[in-house]
């Protein structure tokens, strides 16, 4: 439910970004919120406290109840213009777009642990980012949180694999920055360079520019890694 303050209601948030200019052209600081299982995206308004609907999501029996019944957009959701025809299934991670052209301009969204949705703020349109098959039509990366970089890489932490890797948006290329993929050592912490070292099930990741690195939150090893990254992530 929409409104001011705390008249407004959410309903299971999952992930924030925040942003101190209103992409929408105000000088408000606002904050974009996604509903995991009501497919929603909102924005808080911080100095008014307007919470509005973005995306809308499903129906829900009422404000902290389940939905009503099962989305239209089960799958990878719907493509389009938002509010009227996009649609978000389960989003459960997002980003900013950080690249140099025209930085906070976009959201990157995770969803369902199978696609990578991107959300452009000036147009209202939401489209499916390509992410091809790990090996074989029939296997998909189990995305979870992600996080960009200057050069407009996609880092996203992957349970699956128990690997982080980037994805080119623009040629739709994937490769491993970091993590041996589909090894974990349960019993042990494995650092070492970047290819070699071991995660378990890491499950976000968040890059810090001025680093030139990239911290993982690996879930099932119990600590927070950090993943010293290439040049070419980091320039256009």
């Amino acid at each position: 439910m929409d409104g001011i303050g705390k008249a407004a209601r959410f309903h299971v948030p999952h992930s924030v970004c925040a942003t101190t200019h209103d992409p929408d052209g105000g000088s408000d600081s606002v904050v974009y919120c996604v509903e995991h299982e009501a497919g929603r995206l909102r924005k808080l308004n911080l100095k008014s406290l307007a919470v509005s609907t973005v995306i809308r999501g499903r129906e829900m029996n009422d404000d902290y109840g389940r939905s009503k019944h099962q989305s239209s957009t089960e799958g990878t959701g719907i493509d389009g213009a938002a509010p009227s025809v996009a649609r978000l299934n389960l989003p459960e991670f997002m980003c900013w777009d950080r690249i140099a052209t025209a930085p906070k301009q976009a959201l990157y969204i995770a969803c369902g642990g199978k696609t990578i949705r991107k959300f452009d703020l000036r147009s209202n349109h939401l489209s499916t980012v390509d992410l091809p098959p790990m090996m074989d039509k029939y296997t998909r990366y189990s995305l979870a949180g992600l996080d960009t970089t200057p050069s407009g890489h996609i880092l996203f932490a992957c349970i699956n694999t128990h690997c982080v890797h980037a994805l080119d948006p623009r040629t739709g290329r994937v490769e491993v920055v970091a993590g041996e993929p589909h090894k974990a050592d349960r019993t042990k912490r494995v650092d070492g360079p970047a290819r070699t070292g071991q995660f378990n099930a890491p499950m976000n990741v968040c890059v810090v520019e001025q680093e030139c690195s990239a911290y993982v939150a690996d879930f099932s090893g119990g600590a927070i890694r950090k993943v010293q990254l290439s040049d070419t992530l980091f320039h256009v």
